[in-house]
């Protein structure tokens, strides 16, 4: 057997046992995901004797210092040098906001960086690729009432939590898959951040010719995701862009089912959450979509849904149109900005403050 057909298939099996291992020790969390949450992340804080590395300010500047890139100065404890015990801390505290598909997608990108040292024909003793270089950090006191909030990170996979009272916040959430369909040749298919491909180029493929003159901005694909990274989001292009009110209902189904895939990411109430926030704020009919480059398999594209409450990119341009960044932000409430907004309003009011 090739060597990429055993990474590939050491991949299916880590997956598998994360799904059956996660489905085990799950429960309801509809109307407890927070109480849950809270409780996950002061066991994880109880499983480490040594704290430094794992707890930082909340709203200090590392909570905002995120990316997708294999950073060499990540902050939080590494996942590939704790013990069991804390590896599965880690792993209860991600499933209290990731869903069945959320978690195995994130075991697969973390497993792809085995692929990715053969690919790269790095020396087995090179720590640049490895699965286990993925860090977790806690930003303030986990607390049902103080807010809080939460950061799991590493080479394509960059997920900020945010908690404050009885909301949730889950941006900006960023995953990336290279390769992201497994080669030709192999016995075992992987196939990471492929749905988001096929389901976006269906939607831009059944725009009529006046649709796609207002979808399709001119020029070659971004080489990488326009909103850039860290706690701002980059000013970026709107000229061309195409209101779902000048979709079809068919073609407004499949927007709709686009914006799912991306949320479905999220546990179930999570998820519920910030669709109805999109809802609040003026459902489909505030939602525009934008196409750039090819619209055939294997060339670069890219494609962005945006609207009052979330701007939701695909960006497939690297290494041959098979190197996928995926990102979810909130303009109004990345990093819980909104909510926490809210929680002091009210917490000024509660106490008779005026500003």
């Amino acid at each position: 057997m090739s060597l990429f057909r055993t990474t590939l298939t050491s991949i299916a099996v880590l997956i598998a046992l994360v799904s059956c291992e996660e489905k085990a020790a799950s429960h309801d969390h509809d109307h407890e995901t927070e109480s849950s949450m809270v409780t996950a992340a002061k066991s994880l804080i109880n499983s480490f004797e040594d704290k430094e590395g794992l707890l930082y300010e909340f709203q200090g500047e590392n909570q905002f210092d995120w990316h997708l890139y294999p950073k060499p100065d990540r902050i939080g404890k590494r996942y590939g040098e704790m013990n069991e015990a804390q590896q599965a801390a880690t792993r209860a505290l991600l499933s209290t906001a990731l869903s069945e598909v959320g978690k195995n997608e994130v075991a697969a990108i973390m497993q792809m960086e085995i692929l990715l040292k053969s690919i790269e024909k790095r020396d087995s003793t090179d720590d640049f690729r490895n699965p286990g270089k993925y860090f977790i950090s806690l930003f303030g006191e986990p607390s049902m009432t103080a807010p809080w909030g939460w950061r799991f990170e590493g080479h394509h996979v960059s997920l900020s939590v945010t908690v404050v009272g009885d909301k949730i916040s889950v941006t900006p959430t960023a995953l990336g898959a290279y390769p992201s369909r497994s080669p030709e040749d192999t016995e075992v298919v992987i196939e990471v951040l492929t749905k988001e491909q096929e389901q976006g180029r269906a939607l831009a493929k059944s725009l009529d010719e006046a649709q796609l003159i207002s979808a399709i901005a001119p020029g070659e694909a971004p080489e990488e995701i326009l909103t850039g990274f860290g706690r701002e989001i980059a000013e970026y292009e709107t000229t061309h862009v195409l209101s779902a009110t000048d979709m079809t209902e068919m073609q407004r189904a499949m927007l709709e089912q686009l914006v799912r895939l991306f949320v479905g990411k999220m546990e179930t109430s999570i998820a519920e959450a910030q669709m109805q926030r999109m809802i609040d704020a003026g459902g489909l009919d505030a939602l525009y979509f934008t196409w750039m480059g090819s619209l055939e398999p294997g060339k670069p594209h890219y494609y962005r849904i945006q609207g009052p409450t979330m701007i939701l990119e695909y960006d497939n341009t690297q290494n041959n149109a098979n190197h996928v960044h995926v990102v979810w932000r909130d303009p109004t409430n990345d990093f819980g900005e909104d909510y926490l907004k809210r929680h002091y309003e009210t917490a000024d009011a509660d106490h008779g403050h005026t500003h």
